[in-house]
């Protein structure tokens, strides 16, 4: 697969962990903390394996959301990143939406010596969520 391939994918999955801790002393500001389990499916059909750490940081429901990433192949390659942005929790309701940026910090096997970075979009409900992905990626 080229490495542009790399920069696009529709990311399916669920969390796998998600704690909410009020930060004392700030009305309606909590810290979530996350981890995550799912399946990118990449532009040219290829599916990876993914999962990750998040900490989200909210107020109201809204704020930042904050993680690092590894993608794994079925023949051993990987990827790894983090990325960043902004998410919102609907009120009254389990739904939530996020967007950012994404940056990808190396991998190895077919994905040796990978750069590049983009932009996503991502909405789910409860657990589920999915996430789309778009940027450019090469090999260093």
């Amino acid at each position: 697969m080229p490495h542009s391939d790399f920069a696009h994918c529709t990311l399916v999955g669920a969390n796998s962990r998600q704690e909410s801790i009020p930060v004392k002393g700030k009305k309606g500001r909590t810290v979530e903390l996350l981890t995550w389990t799912g399946q990118a499916i990449f532009r040219n059909g290829e599916i990876w394996t993914s999962s990750a750490v998040e900490v989200d940081e909210f107020n109201r429901g809204s704020g930042t959301v904050r993680g690092h990433q590894i993608f794994v192949h079925a023949d051993g390659s990987t990827i790894t990143g983090t990325y960043e942005g902004k998410g919102k929790a609907e009120a009254g309701s389990n739904r939530y939406t996020a967007r950012g940026t994404w940056r990808y910090a190396g991998g190895t096997g077919r994905a040796s010596g990978i750069k590049g970075g983009g932009t996503f979009k991502a909405h789910g409900a409860g657990d589920k969520f999915v996430s789309y992905v778009t940027g450019t990626a090469t090999k260093a």
